[in-house]
């Protein structure tokens, strides 16, 4: 039995625990440290679980217990097993006295001999907003535990600029501490405190420039010909959501679909004239930049600006 979906995977295991509980579970996922997690979550729905290294694990599938009916292995493989180490953890599954539960983030694993010995939650396939949503979920149930919600627009303010699973549970357990007394944790929180990668504001802000028609104030020095390259491809992502196919899930794979679908409305209000224009003008500006070393972005707000039919979706 194969799972991709967490909420599908966790009714099984609240469904399985103990008396039906299979004898293999094989979690896929490339970020090490999202499997440990998965793991540990596994884990805490059986007592008597015990973890090991993948150097221990077929001594210990080997052996028996002395102090339990079965053992329950539990082991989050850091390297790619070759092919004599996968073909006899197929050959050494049937006979295993116990339950295992083994974390695997790589693709020469050949999912189907394990699909029929055990269940598996298969997350190397899915794309980055799926992926991206089940993060949001993980920091959810982590903050639970403490007793803390976030907003709508705080949960995605954090999501939106990390995208490394340990460092979304390190800004969330700065959260909790700085908002300690308040069970929620607002927008503001985060951006008075989490830590923001300078390329996602970067992109945040040509974003706004161009989607929003905003004018940019305090832009430091460094970032600038960072924030024009931005600038340049959010005029680029216009014209090819125009002009690409009627599924534009296939050149924006990354995107949400419904941010996507939004993109397309503005994208259609604003017209093809408006990012062809904005490109042609950014170009020259970059070229008044390199000769005179000097550009306003208040001057090339003014000559990007739609014409007066093309008005941006208000927000």
């Amino acid at each position: 039995m194969r799972y991709q979906n967490l909420h599908s995977f966790l009714k099984h295991l609240q469904n399985a625990s103990p008396e039906h509980l299979a004898q293999l579970y094989l979690v896929f996922a490339e970020d090490p440290f999202e499997r440990a997690y998965l793991l540990n979550w596994i884990a805490s729905y059986f007592k008597g679980s015990v973890k090991i290294s993948f150097d221990q694990l077929f001594d210990e599938m080997r052996s028996l217990s002395f102090f339990s009916k079965e053992k329950m292995l539990l082991c989050n493989v850091q390297k790619e097993m070759t092919k004599e180490q996968l073909q006899t953890l197929s050959e050494m599954i049937p006979h295993f006295d116990g339950r295992l539960f083994l974390g695997y983030g790589f693709k020469n694993l050949n999912k189907a001999t394990f699909e029929d010995q055990g269940v598996i939650l298969d997350f190397l396939a899915d794309r980055k907003f799926e992926r991206d949503k089940r993060y949001q979920e993980y920091v959810i149930f982590h903050a639970k535990k403490s007793k803390t919600s976030f907003s709508h627009d705080a949960l995605r303010l954090l999501c939106e600029n990390h995208t490394d699973l340990a460092f979304l549970f390190s800004e969330t357990d700065k959260l909790i501490s700085y908002t300690a007394g308040r069970p929620k944790i607002e927008r503001e929180d985060v951006l008075a405190i989490s830590s923001f990668h300078v390329s996602s504001t970067v992109w945040q802000k040509a974003d706004a420039f161009v989607w929003q028609r905003k004018i940019l104030q305090k832009i430091d020095p460094q970032q600038f010909t960072l924030l024009l390259a931005a600038i340049r491809s959010q005029f680029q992502m216009g014209l090819k959501i125009l002009k690409g196919p009627k599924d534009l899930s296939k050149i924006f794979p990354k995107l949400w679909p419904k941010t996507l679908e939004q993109k397309k409305r503005e994208a259609q209000k604003f017209k093809e004239e408006y990012f062809r224009r904005g490109l042609l003008i950014l170009f020259e500006a970059e070229l008044s930049l390199k000769s005179t070393n000097r550009l306003s972005l208040e001057m090339l707000y003014a000559k990007t600006q739609p014409s007066p039919s093309s008005q941006p979706i208000s927000r």
